[in-house]
This record gives C-alpha cells, structure tokens and sequence, in this order.
C-alpha cells in the first residue's frame, strides 16, 4: 500500500513549487525530562486508587491553556491549567464526582459541534459527560448510549461514516471485566438538533467476545476513512493475534468493516494493549507500533514495530525499542526535542521503569536511559503528552499506581523550532478528529514531510492534547501546511513562520466554480447538483463507471474506463467496441479471433502450429490473444488433439478450425 495520489500528489505539487523533493536524516538533540514534586501542586500530591486508568490533556475551558483529566474509580480529577504556572483542582463537578465503577479510560470530542469539548469516561457503565460551555458539565442520563449496555475498557471517538458527527466505539475485554460477558459496542451519532445515539449492533466490529483493551482510529492507509484497531490482550501464556478492520465506505460508498488478515503485523501472536500508526521515518506513510504486556519470554511478548515499505509492512527486529523486554501499555508517540521526527515513550507495569526512544531521524532509535521519565519504577499505565506550559516543547503526565503519578516537565534546551495547529471543523465534526495534518520545512538545507492525525485515542486508555504538534529543528518557518479533512476537502498553507500555534478552520475553496466546496464530489469538473447516481462518493460527472459504484476509481487497463463497467477491464478498449453486441468488449473477445490463428496474423499457418506446440508440449505461453484461440476442435480445452488437428488443416487440407463455436468467458479469459 503506498501513500494515494491525492496526498502524495499534493505533497510533489506543493514540494515542486518550492524547488525541493528529497528528505534525509537531520540533527538531533537530547531528550530531557524534570519531575514536578511541589507538594503544594494537586496533580503531584493527589493519590490514584485505581488500576489501569487513563488521562488527556485538553483544553476543556477553551482559554488556549491546556487543563488534565484523570480517570480514578474512586472520583475522576480534572485540574485546571493556571497559565503553565499552577493547577488548581476542580472541585463540585459532576464530572470528578460521579465517577463510574471501575473507571478506565477517557476520550474526549465535541460530541454535539458546539465549539467546546465533551468527555467520555469508559468503565461500568460507561459515563458521557457534555460541556455546558461554561466550564461545567452535563451527564447524559438517556438514549441508546445508557439504555444499552456501554461497559467497556477504552472509548474511542472517531466519525466512521464521514457525517460530520463522531462516533464512539467501546472496547469490552472479555474475562477482565465484571459478568457478563459482551463484545465491543458501537453507537453512531445521530448528529443535529439532539446529536443522540444509536446503538450498532451488528457487524464485525462488535460480533466477537475476546480480551479486547484499547481501540484505535487511524486512516492506516490514507484513503479518507477511518479504520478501527482493536488491541486483544489475553494475559495469559498463550498470545494471539489482535483485531484489525479495515473501513470499506470509500471502497464501496458505504460504511462497514472486513477483517484486516495482511502478514506479519495482523498474524503475529501478541498480548495487544494500544495500536498507534505513524510515520517513524518521514517517508508520507504510516508505520505501526503495538505494546505488549508480558515478560521476557517468549519474543512474541515484546513491543512491535512494523515499517511500512511499499505494499508491504517490515517488521523491525533490531533496536531496544523491539527487543525491551517488559510488561508494556502505553505508548506516547511525539517530537520531544523537536528536531523533526516521532520519538516513543512507552510505560511499563508492576514495579518496572518506562522506556525512552529517541528517534535517530532515520526509524531507527536508541534508547534514553538518563532523566526523570525513566527512573521512576512503577506501576504506569495511561499517559498523555501535551505542552502545559506553553513553552515549545512536549511535557508529559503518566498515571499510575497510589503514589507512582507523574507530572514531567520538558526541560529541552537548544534552539530547536516547532509548529502547533489547532483543527476547526466545519462540514467535518467540529473537533476535527480523524484530520491528517501535513507539515513540510526545510531542516539542515533538507525538505522533510511529516504527518500527525488528530486522534482522541492513542495511548493506553489516553490521548494526547488535540493540538497537533511539529518539531522543526533549525527551520525558521514551514514552507508548506495541509490539512486533509475528514470531510475530504482540504486547506494549504503556505510559508508560516516557527514557533507558532496556527488556527485552521476548515475553510475550503471551489475550484471548479460550482458552488460546491468542502465537499465536493467531483473537484475539477463543475456539477453544482452534486448528481452521484451510483453513491459512491463520486460525482457522475468525473466518475469512471457513473453507474456501478466503483470506489477509489479502480481502471486495471487505463483506458478512462472503470473495471466495474468495462467491457474489457484488462485491455484498453477506451471506445468501448463491441462489434459482435455480446457484452465482451472487441479488445478481449476470443470469439472474434479466428480460432487457430495463434499468433493473431489474421491467417492460420506453421508458425500457430510451432506455438501451439511449445504451449501443449514444453510449458510455453498461453496461445495468443487468447487460449481459446488454440481449441481449434472446440472441447474448451488445449491439448495434444488440438495440435494434431491443426496439423492435418495446415498440411494436409484437413478440416479447418471450428470457428463457429461459442467460446465463454469463464471459461478463456484473454491474455
């Protein structure tokens, strides 16, 4: 799978005008993190008392200042941001007050598109909590979200069928959790005016009962529609393979999964815990890394990561950062040192430290052994990365055990830049989950791409801060910005100057002038009705099958024809000639050759013997233009009686070929 055209398009477009295409590895500096120990300071001297939790830096007042979530079964914490200076912890709150029974995992959207951020606390049940807009928070109390049984581990938002409205899907760990058993569940957003819930309670998403732990949305291979990972952790001495689902709405027009079964990264045995996609090495497409909880042995129970490299993914099986060896969950994937590439940090249970990658520019990393990040031994669980002080640089918050907490302040020096984007939807949910931002700048005299999605899921039950976040190393300024919306239009921007937050709104332009912007189903070709009679997110007006849904435009020939309705899919036929009106298209028709005539001269003679001899008697290539062509006694079958047919015609006035016959396609598929 490489990256599609439309973002690898853009992306040479954009680079082609600014006179660079290559990338290469850059400098780098060192990863430092100081542990907050003020007593005084809520979010260090709070206890946890609860196992497994996660945690999001969001900005839930929306005063620019990033504020903490924790989610504790006893009563969830949410402290507020006091300009990187102080937290103060709020208090009276049904949000921190009514906190679900064994409370797990958090995921935060603007569930209704009112410009505030909603949080949803996933455990038994699961809680989803409203921002009134004013700091304070409503719990639902009805509809399907509560009605239906909602337990779950980890709540993921994602818009899985691109209406503009995010979804929720929830994991449920099978023999984790308190009886009865359930699978996954699934609630579709109803969007405008109640932006209530529907439960989805079919499909392969939520038809299995297995150990599930953290679920993920990623647009794995960058087609414009979400998929959904769902790690599988049994914790027992008997790994297996976690669950991945590939999204078909742009294959087929509408929403709905099929099971991912591609080798090594969805066949390997693990103990899943989170799934995470990115781009480690900066070549415009996604990797993958999965934790594992397990000890020493077997290999199988380490940490995977697997380099996307063509239509294939590598798994990678050298570097500590594969080879650890300990009881994982979370992994934060950001440039903390921002010299333009992803590190990882990951926590580790029981009393193990966590782990420090950094990123050598190049998908290789080697290991920080140095700084409060990794001295402190556990147990961790969720984690979260987010600039809380506003500083340029990525701090970190690790929830833990009573005590094991941990509030790091990046304390990066150097005169590395960045780059931070705020996503607004307008057609696509107002949050923007599920837009993949590009970021291009020139670092050491070298043009280097990066690519984060903005994600509400992707740590251990945890997320990191919506604010999506570039490190640009010496860069004074980005040469180029793209934001791909989940609604599929797109904003550019050009030339933005480093060390700067930028606010995009989802403003997208008509470039056929037909009055259709952010979405539009036929970009260069005006058709202001928007007219898509086969619904497959393609406009008739430059679809090549208008008829046949045929998404992503899928033409094997090239001829400006979609396979869905050519009659000829594997040869150019453009003009669609069917001179014999049978539905087989002239180019691929075995009834209009003359049937003999392997060499396609037009007239049977000793070379079609010679050919079809070398194909009956030393394995030589199908008789040409088709394999029919060599049934020239017409039993749907070559063989040594057709060569001795052939013989007698050719040299001894035998019978000629049966050209009258009825050759069926399903039988002799031309070459």
């Amino acid at each position: 799978m490489n990256v599609p055209n439309r973002i690898r398009g853009l992306a040479r477009a954009l680079a082609t005008g600014l006179g660079i295409l290559a990338s290469a590895p850059v400098a780098h500096a060192a990863i430092s993190f100081s542990q907050e120990i003020n007593p005084l300071n809520p979010v260090v001297s709070d206890l946890s008392s609860g196992s497994y939790t996660g945690c999001a830096w969001v900005d839930y007042d929306s005063d620019g200042w990033p504020d903490l979530f924790v989610v504790n079964p006893g009563a969830n914490f949410l402290y507020h941001n006091n300009s990187g200076v102080s937290f103060t912890k709020v208090t009276g709150q049904i949000l921190v007050a009514d906190a679900p029974v064994a409370g797990r995992g958090t995921s935060w959207a603007d569930v209704d598109n009112d410009g505030d951020l909603d949080c949803f606390v996933s455990g038994i049940p699961s809680v989803l909590y409203k921002n009134n807009g004013d700091g304070t928070f409503t719990k639902v109390t009805t509809g399907e979200i509560v009605t239906e049984d909602n337990r779950g581990w980890s709540g993921a938002w994602g818009d899985y069928d691109l209406d503009g409205n995010v979804d929720v899907v929830i994991s449920y760990p099978t023999g984790f959790m308190f009886p009865p058993a359930s699978s996954n569940q699934f609630f579709r957003n109803d969007g405008p005016p109640n932006y209530t819930f529907t439960s989805l309670d079919t499909g392969i998403v939520v038809s299995e009962f297995k150990p599930f732990t953290v679920g993920t949305w990623a647009d794995y291979d960058l087609d414009g529609d979400l998929d959904c990972f769902m790690a599988s952790g049994p914790a027992s001495a008997s790994p297996r393979p976690d669950f991945h689902y590939r999204n078909l709405l742009k294959e087929t027009g509408a929403p709905g999964f099929e099971k991912i079964l591609e080798s090594p990264w969805c066949t390997d045995s693990v103990d899943g815990q989170v799934i995470n996609w990115i781009d480690i090495d900066n070549d415009r497409d996604l990797d993958m890394y999965r934790t594992n909880w397990g000890a020493a042995s077997p290999p199988s129970r380490r940490n995977n990561l697997y380099r996307r490299e063509g239509a294939g993914m590598i798994k990678v099986t050298t570097g500590a950062i594969v080879t650890d060896a300990q009881i994982s969950l979370s992994s934060v994937w950001a440039d903390f040192d921002n010299d333009a590439d992803l590190d990882c940090f990951v926590t580790n249970d029981q009393t193990q430290f966590n782990n420090l990658y950094e990123n050598q520019g190049d998908g290789t990393f080697v290991k920080n052994l140095t700084g409060d990040a990794v001295q402190s031994a556990g147990p961790h669980y969720g984690a979260s990365a987010g600039d809380f002080d506003l500083d340029g640089d990525l701090d970190l918050f690790v929830a833990g055990g009573a005590t094991q907490r941990q509030l790091l302040r990046n304390t990066l020096a150097g005169t590395n830049h960045w780059l931070k984007v705020r996503c607004e939807g307008t057609v696509s949910n107002r949050a923007a989950i599920g837009a993949v931002v590009w970021v291009l700048a020139t670092v050491d005299g070298v043009p280097v791409w990066q690519v984060r999605e903005v994600s509400a899921q992707n740590a251990f039950m945890s997320h990191n801060d919506l604010v999506v976040y570039f490190g640009l190393a010496d860069a004074v300024l980005a040469d180029s910005l793209v934001v791909w919306w989940p609604s599929g239009g797109r904003t550019a921007l050009v030339n933005l100057a480093s060390d700067s937050l930028y606010h995009v709104t989802e403003v997208c332009m008509d470039e056929d002038s037909d009055g259709a912007t952010c979405i539009d189903n036929c970009r260069t070709t005006a058709n202001p009705s928007q007219l898509d009679t086969d619904s497959d997110g393609v406009g008739d007006d430059c679809d090549n099958c208008p008829l046949l849904a045929n998404s992503p435009q899928a033409d094997l020939d090239l001829d400006g024809v979609g396979d869905g309705c050519d009659n000829c899919p594997g040869e150019a036929n453009p003009g669609q000639d069917d001179g014999d009106e049978d539905g087989l298209g002239d180019a691929c028709d075995c009834q209009i050759v003359l049937t003999g005539d392997i060499n396609e001269s037009g007239a049977i003679t000793s070379a079609d013997i010679i050919s079809l001899v070398n194909y009956v008697f030393k394995g030589g290539a199908v008789p040409l233009p088709c394999a029919g062509a060599g049934d020239v006694n017409c039993n749907e079958s070559v063989t040594s009686a057709d060569v001795i047919h052939l013989v007698n015609h050719v040299f001894k006035a035998g019978p000629a070929p049966c050209d009258a016959c009825d050759l069926v396609p399903s039988v002799w598929e031309c070459s």
